[in-house]
This record gives C-alpha cells, structure tokens and sequence, in this order.
C-alpha cells in the first residue's frame, strides 16, 4: 500500500506471491514513491541482466559465474522483498558451490522462471507508484 496525499493506491495483493513490496517500504522507513521506484527501477534492470546471463550459463565450465551471480543478486532480491527469488539464488548457490551440475540446471530453470513473476509483480507496483506521482 502507498499512501500518498492522504491517498491510498494498492496492486492487487492477492495476485501477488514472488514479491513483499512491503520489505523495501519498511527497510528505507518511507511510502515516497519517487525513492521506491528508483530502488524497484534498478533492482528490475538487474534482474532482467541476470535472467540473461543465466540464459548464456553453459554447465559445469561456468559454475564460478553462477555463484558469484546468485551471491551478487540473493542480497539485492532481500533486500527488496523478492524472497522467493532470493530463496531460489541461495539454492543455486550452493549447489553451484558443491559442483551438482544436474541438479543446478534444474534450479536455473526454476530461478529464470521466479524472476519473470517477479519482474510481472515489479512491474505492477512501478505502474501503481507510477500512478501515485501523478496524484
């Protein structure tokens, strides 16, 4: 919920499940939606950049790349409240990091797949913050 001008405007909560878009409001103490959309802005382009470097992920030769990926982006998707995502990154780390190739293809395709509904959800609250600024 964005509160602004005594306004309430709200993306459908019940259609949401990848992301808490209460976590970043309460981590920066503030419903400005300029200050959120510059957070949500990056975190997105992020996101977009690692669903496609994942794509180009060729197994076992770049299991560095996908820890040092997954470990990069697992603190960015808590801290914005992409828990699922940040779930799924910490799954890929460590197998990456025990070298389970197998299993690791299987998590990469469950992560590409978490990021495109995060980045749906991301996209309604952009839109809706981006609403809010024209109120």
């Amino acid at each position: 919920m964005v509160m602004n001008t005594n306004r309430q405007i709200s993306v459908d909560s019940a259609a949401k499940s990848h992301l808490d878009n209460n976590k970043l409001r309460n981590t920066l103490e503030t419903d400005e939606p300029k200050v959120l959309l510059e957070f949500y802005s990056l975190y997105m382009e992020q996101l977009q950049e690692l669903i496609g470097l994942l794509g180009r992920i060729s197994l076992p030769e770049d299991v560095g790349s996908v820890v040092s990926l997954a470990h990069k982006m697992k603190s960015s998707s808590q801290s914005i409240g992409a828990f699922r995502v940040a779930s799924r990154l910490s799954v890929v780390e460590e197998l990456a990091l025990k070298g389970d190739s197998e299993r690791l293809r299987d998590s990469l395709a469950h992560i590409v797949q978490d990021c495109d509904k995060t980045l749906l959800e991301l996209k309604l609250e952009v839109h809706a913050l981006s609403v809010a600024l024209m109120v």
